[in-house]
């Protein structure tokens, strides 16, 4: 069988941009570079991309890549959102493994996988980034106005999965939501536009 199928290229994909969205895109292009010119003509591993990677990011990445990379299943995120008056808003996460619906796979397990939530509140929209290193997480917002809605996947920027209680995801889906055209193009069609949510 080919150990280099759809699935290995899009979830080498997907762990590429977590890492780079996690550092940020400069340092882990730098990192990259430092990996290529340290082995350049000769061979290396991944406990050597993984020194490059830590050694211009100041952070020790190994955990996060040995996770995503070696660790069967996608991380599952069970989100809430807290807003106690007075105090700043807390997103909390459940981590377990998503199991397709039919499948026999345990639920069990976390990884150490970094996130980043987008929210809005007062018609200000934000990002606010964490790293999950345990089974339960959290991570505070700023200010203390609750949000009118929360993104637990900012950009897709993270090879996870999430779920919202069925009020945030309503709140969700009604931010996403392209707005109801007003009235019929001329022409052959119709025009809609999409409002992007920043």
């Amino acid at each position: 069988s080919n150990a280099f199928d759809s699935i290995t290229y899009s979830k080498g994909a997907s762990v590429i941009m977590t890492l780079s969205r996690w550092l940020g895109p400069d340092v882990f292009q730098r990192g990259i570079r430092r990996y290529l010119a340290d082995h350049a003509r000769g061979n290396a591993t991944t406990v050597d991309l993984i020194a490059a990677l830590s050694a211009e990011s100041g952070r020790d990445v190994g955990p996060v890549v040995d996770d995503l990379t070696l660790r069967p299943g996608i991380p599952l995120l069970d989100t809430t959102l807290a807003c106690d008056a007075g105090a700043a808003p807390r997103v909390s996460f459940v981590q377990s493994r998503y199991v397709p619906l039919g499948s026999s796979a345990s639920a069990e397990g976390f990884w150490h996988v970094p996130v980043c939530v987008r929210w809005a509140a007062a018609g200000t929209t934000h990002t606010t980034c964490t790293l999950l290193e345990a089974a339960t997480g959290s991570v505070e917002l700023e200010g203390t106005t609750c949000p009118d809605w929360i993104l637990p996947n900012a950009d897709g920027g993270s090879y996870v999965r999430f779920t919202l209680a069925d009020a945030q995801l309503a709140a969700l889906r009604a931010a996403m939501s392209p707005p109801a055209p007003t009235g019929r193009a001329r022409g052959r069609g119709r025009l809609a536009a999409a409002a992007p949510v920043s």
